[in-house]
């Protein structure tokens, strides 16, 4: 008779028995499963690989008797290594180890980790740990005991040396520079600067060193109406006094004019007019009849009317001081000039004073301004929407409200993309912001100039020097902000981007409910980046972030002096508040009546490495006066 046995794979067992231990097993297809042998009863056969014969016949899995505790037996023959002591690789194939599946870890050639010791079985490691240690002694991994408890004799404690003002003490001994003076590479070793960790910069040009030593503030003189702070000290007009203007009676054509035309308030030419013997007396009419590239030429006197440009040309006025532009365009949003379309206007040499907004620049014209000089505008001193404006030596001062558009009597608008480049120039007097840039694509840049005392609106609010918002990009070098309201620099909203460079801003005032008088802050999505800049005598809070996604990062500078607004709240040099981000790298945050450094509420993030923070004062009724201070939630990063 036949018997027919079913061959048993080895991996469907090994698998079952990795199941009942906690893991799978590598496969061992050693016998295929689907394969069968036909034997008669009682014969004797010879036995595939992985099989032996079975008592009465047949043949039947082979499974050997393994000489470990720890070696589980294969179907088919052999032994493979389970266990604690196991591989991984066998239930797990991408296990990040080095070892062989079926084999046993080894360390080192041990066959445990360092600490640990074989069971008596070999199965496991387990930790070795002394059991007759004292009363006062723990047990130490490997073997040993150590003492604990008030007996322990207290260790060394750490040497510091005594530093001056601005240093650092090193851990076992030794002193290194912190704060504005300090080198980078002391909190960012890839500092592109040619000096080492310890290093005290000298002070640059038009700077001086500190009564402590501690920054450089840069000489800025307090200057009259009309006059600049230079750098380095002394004042100087960007307008010239009329006693100071060319003799004339009109200006010189510039270079490349291709072709000029005259202009003179007295004028009584009615036919032919336009040479120099018989100017227009009509500024508009000069404007249409000059060819396109020509250059008007406008000498001394009061011309009562607006102007509308249509071409390319240039107006050169022989002294702000002497030629005064002083009406509106009719149909325009009570400008004076306006300049509408793909052409490229030059103005330089007048003074404009209607009683709208001074100029008017849209739909991709360029205008370049030079020496000239806005007084009483109503609205804006400047409009710039989608248009390119660069000027030098503006001095726009006293501005007003516009009744129709709303606006406060900005110095400088810039929105809808537009691009505006000042320099050496002063803002003096504006209200609600001295400038202001909105508007993604657009971009402000101002070096060398004079932002003051902007007044507050018609609610008693602003009174920002600067104000960016809604992904406008801002760039301030050189810059001095002074007795600007509630925020001296502002920047607010997603996609919005500030940059601050080498500037003096000081004497913050507050706004009409006697809150602010802050010097940079940064709200709502903001990026902003402060370097090698100073900040004194603001009011609050010397810089400030605010709101999910603010970033503001301080660097190289100095902010001290930080006092109370007249409501009497803490002042803080620097502050952190609602889910926002700091950074301060080596900076000086000193004599602040308040906090040295405040972050506040849960995701609100301040990180300060090289900085220096010192003589933080108590407000009078004794509270307050932290060198650094959290609270709900807020979290601190301090290194260096």
């Amino acid at each position: 008779m036949k018997q027919v046995f079913s061959r048993l794979t080895a991996m469907g067992v090994v698998a079952a028995m990795a199941l009942a231990c906690g893991g799978p097993q590598e496969k061992k297809d050693v016998v295929p499963g689907d394969a069968t042998v036909e034997v008669d009863a009682g014969e004797v056969v010879e036995c595939p690989a992985g099989l032996v014969p079975w008592p009465g016949g047949g043949c039947a899995p082979r499974v050997d008797e393994c000489a470990n505790p720890w070696e589980l037996p294969l179907i088919g023959g052999g032994c493979v290594a389970i266990g604690p002591r196991a591989c991984p690789k066998l239930w797990d194939p991408e296990a990040d180890v080095d070892c062989e599946p079926g084999k046993l870890m080894e360390y080192d050639g041990n066959a445990c980790p360092e600490g640990f010791v074989l069971t008596e079985d070999e199965v496991a490691c387990v930790p070795k740990f002394d059991e007759d240690c004292g009363e006062n002694q723990i047990p130490l991994l490997g073997g040993g005991c150590r003492d604990v408890g008030p007996a322990v004799e207290p260790p060394e404690p750490p040497v510091f040396d005594h530093c001056a003002s601005g240093e650092l003490a090193l851990f076992g001994g030794g002193c290194v520079q912190v704060g504005p003076r300090a080198c980078p590479k002391l909190w960012d070793p890839e500092a592109d600067m040619d000096c080492e960790v310890g290093d005290v910069l000298p002070c640059p040009d038009g700077c001086i060193e500190s009564e402590d030593g501690t920054y450089c503030e840069p000489v800025r003189d307090d200057c009259g109406e009309g006059e600049r702070p230079l750098l380095g000290g002394g004042c100087k007009r960007v307008i010239p006094l009329a006693a100071d203007c060319p003799a004339g009676p009109f200006p010189e054509a510039p270079a490349g004019a291709t072709g000029t035309v005259y202009v003179s308030a007295g004028s009584a030419c009615t036919e032919g007019c336009g040479s120099a013997g018989a100017p227009y007396s009509s500024l508009q009419a000069a404007v249409e009849a000059v060819p396109t590239g020509g250059a008007v030429l406008v000498g001394p006197g009061a011309y009562g009317e607006g102007v509308v440009v249509a071409k390319s040309l240039a107006i050169v006025g022989l002294c702000a001081a002497k030629v005064e532009l002083a009406s509106v365009v009719e149909g325009q949003p009570g400008a004076w000039g306006a300049v509408q379309g793909p052409f490229e206007v030059k103005l330089s040499g007048v003074r404009l004073a209607g009683p709208g907004f001074g100029l008017f620049a849209a739909k991709g014209s360029i205008l370049e301004l030079d020496q000239v000089e806005v007084m009483q505008a109503q609205g804006a001193a400047v409009y710039v929407g989608d248009a390119t404006v660069k000027g030098s030596g503006l001095w726009l001062h006293d501005l007003l409200p516009h009744a129709v558009s709303g606006l406060q009597g900005h110095g400088v608008v810039a929105s809808d993309g537009a691009s505006v480049v000042l320099e050496e120039s002063i803002i003096d007097n504006a209200r609600a912001a001295g400038v202001a840039a909105s508007g993604s694509k657009t971009q402000v840049e101002l070096t060398e100039v004079l932002i003051r005392d902007t007044q507050l609106d018609d609610e008693g609010k602003q009174g920002h020097g600067v104000l960016a918002d809604g992904g406008a990009e801002v760039t301030l070098d050189r810059v001095v902000a002074d007795a600007n309201r509630h925020t001296q620099v502002l920047c607010t909203g997603a996609d919005t981007k500030l940059e601050v460079k080498e500037s003096l801003i000081r004497n913050g005032q507050p706004d009409g409910e006697g809150a602010g008088g802050r010097g940079i802050s940064a709200w709502d999505g903001c990026e902003a980046q402060v370097q090698s800049s100073v900040l004194r005598e603001n009011r609050k809070s010397g810089v400030l972030a605010s709101g999910k996604g603010a970033v503001l990062t301080v660097e190289g500078t100095a902010v001290w002096g930080t006092m109370p607004p007249p409501q009497g709240t803490p002042a803080f040099s620097a502050s952190a508040w609602d889910s926002a981000r700091l950074t301060v790298y080596g900076c000086l945050l000193a004599e602040s009546a308040g906090d040295g450094a405040l972050s506040v509420d849960p995701g609100t993030e301040l990180e300060l490495s090289g900085s220096l923070v010192k003589a933080i004062q108590p407000l009078p009724e004794g509270d307050w006066g932290s060198g650094v201070e959290l609270q709900l939630g807020a979290r601190l990063s301090m290194e260096r």
